[in-house]
């Protein structure tokens, strides 16, 4: 189910600040680095944000040289293949994953590494690179995301782990249908306070 999210800048800040939305893959190595899904920039005190967290999901791959097959959608539970064919490399569905919950795509065939990546909302979500010939990407993903003020972002990037470690807001989207994402504190000065986000008015599914 699609979940409807509304950011309000409630804080003191002069809407300098970059506000970045991303999620982990909780099957992922420590090798592998969340990406910057959703920046807002330029959000003024007393203004909002709205926009969707969808269900859907799409899929893609790259060979080594960055070509990029076209995303396609897919689902929990299904297994893509990476292959080289005579018009060049193609990504299909190939089966069923290992368990449900996850997606996993096979580099199939070939010598040198592919990556694969998953999309949201036309967005990149996440990213593995370096996937070596007969070894498999697997991707799960919870009902979360992380939220920070960060000035070092650019959507559809990956988040060094510098601007990682000032991001400690995790909110649960578990049941959830609706939701303001309210950031509050901020401004500057002996009475600044640090930049706090908090889910407001959440409507369940």
């Amino acid at each position: 189910m699609d979940i409807a999210l509304n950011f309000i800048n409630d804080s003191n800040d002069a809407g300098n600040a970059k506000i970045v939305i991303y999620t982990h893959n909780a099957l992922g190595g420590i090798d592998e680095m969340p990406v910057a899904w959703k920046v807002i920039a330029n959000c003024a005190p007393g203004s909002s944000v709205g926009f969707v967290y969808p269900h859907a999901v799409m899929v893609g791959a790259n060979d080594e040289a960055g070509h990029q097959t076209p995303p396609q959608p897919a689902e929990p539970g299904q297994l893509f293949a990476m292959r080289q064919t005579g018009s060049g490399w193609q990504l299909t569905q190939a089966g069923q994953a290992g368990k449900p919950d996850r997606i996993e795509i096979l580099h199939q065939q070939g010598d040198g590494p592919i990556g694969a990546s998953i999309y949201k909302d036309g967005r990149l979500l996440a990213t593995r690179q370096t996937i070596m010939p007969r070894n498999t990407a697997v991707f799960r993903f919870a009902p979360v995301l992380w939220i920070g003020a960060a000035a070092r972002v650019e959507e559809g990037r990956v988040i060094h782990r510098a601007v990682q470690a000032g991001i400690t807001t995790r909110l649960s989207l578990q049941g959830i249908a609706s939701a303001d994402i309210a950031m509050t504190g901020g401004g500057s000065g002996p009475h600044a306070q640090p930049v706090q986000f908090a889910l407001r008015n959440a409507t369940m599914a």
